[in-house]
């Protein structure tokens, strides 16, 4: 640790990606791949869509394989929201990524708030149901990016039924070959699923992505995707990674063993959790201001959390910060420096209220 407390090395807990290397499996499919990269990979990653629905047990036709789910859900606002004629309902805090997209398609956007009393997060989901009747478009996260919402299979279905439109239920939170929802892929044919290798696959910076639909569906986006769009190395990646299983549930006892220990901690150390995400924790920092000047107050000591004013998650204040899940070690000098921080604010503010 350097002068002032800080640290040598930065530590990035603002990614809300697993903290861990791919396999020697997929290392070495990596390298392979490399070997070829004189040539074009598959333009619509068949070899992968094929696998993916084997895996998943529905037709190859319902899966659309983009560069990150990112492009997916940009494909899915360009292929269903009509410029200055289309309707979005988006529950909110959440994601950027929804709103963004359709403002630049012009779409009339409604952001219902779940935002509830001391740091609660829970949708209405009576009056979710009623917006999304009259809406060409519902976009819903579950998990819920940074708050943690899970939203049912029978809360789906009941919204898919009564639907004005398309549902897109962003999953990149779970793990890309779960089930979760995968029936109610089949059964309704207004339902989109979006998945990712990114956040528990320690597969971010190859920006594997897709979606499971109906196959007309599945065809339009796949319409407005990029020919070519994900390289031949992450799709030979994404494929490796499905085959190494072993290294799947390592990676899972991994998270699981490092979730327990820092909510543990920060339970210990009076932190408030506002929110549980699979590799993230969304910590409540008291007010707007008190957050901003906290998470601003670790990036001069080289800790970097999502917060502040970088933080730009649809309908969530400053006051809370989201984590990506740290290694014991990193676990116990964020929280030691934090800490340091929040009471280093508390004496500037009392000092103020002093001189005043």
């Amino acid at each position: 640790m350097g002068k002032g407390g800080r640290l040598d090395s930065p530590l990035r807990l603002d990614l809300g990606i697993v903290r861990a290397e791919p396999s020697e499996k997929i290392v070495r499919e990596i390298l392979l791949a490399g070997m070829l990269a004189n040539s074009y990979g598959e333009e619509r990653s068949t070899s992968l869509r094929k696998l993916i629905s084997s895996e998943l047990r529905v037709p190859c036709e319902n899966i659309s394989v983009g560069n990150g789910s990112l492009e997916i859900l940009s494909s899915i606002a360009r292929a269903f929201i009509t410029k200055g004629d289309s309707s979005v309902t988006i529950p909110v805090p959440t994601f950027y990524g929804y709103k963004d997209f359709s403002g630049k398609r012009g779409a009339k956007i409604t952001l219902l708030d779940s935002s509830g009393i001391e740091g609660k997060f829970e949708t209405d989901f009576s009056l979710l149901r009623e917006l999304s009747e009259k809406s060409d478009l519902t976009f819903l996260c579950s998990p819920n990016n940074p708050t943690g919402e899970v939203f049912s299979e029978k809360e789906i279905g009941l919204l898919c039924s009564g639907s004005g439109g398309l549902v897109v239920l962003d999953q990149a939170l779970l793990d890309p070959l779960s089930k979760e929802g995968i029936s109610l892929s089949e059964k309704f044919g207004n339902l989109v699923l979006v998945r990712t290798f990114s956040k528990t696959r320690a597969l971010a910076g190859l920006r594997v992505g897709f979606s499971v639909s109906e196959a007309s569906l599945a065809e339009k986006i796949a319409g407005k995707l990029l020919p070519f769009g994900l390289n031949s190395v992450s799709q030979r990646a994404a494929m490796a990674s499905i085959k190494d299983r072993e290294f799947q549930e390592s990676l899972e006892n991994l998270r699981k063993k490092r979730m327990e220990f820092f909510l543990a901690l920060l339970e210990e150390n009076g932190i408030p959790v506002a929110g549980v995400c699979p590799n993230t924790v969304l910590i409540d920092l008291g007010s707007p201001g008190q957050g901003k000047e906290i998470v601003s107050g670790l990036e001069k000591r080289n800790i970097f959390i999502f917060g502040g004013d970088s933080f730009d998650f649809t309908g969530l204040s400053n006051r809370f910060a989201r984590v990506s899940l740290p290694t014991e070690e990193e676990a116990d000098l964020f929280v030691k420096i934090l800490l340091e921080e929040i009471e280093k604010l508390s004496f500037r503010r009392a000092s103020e209220k002093r001189a005043l």
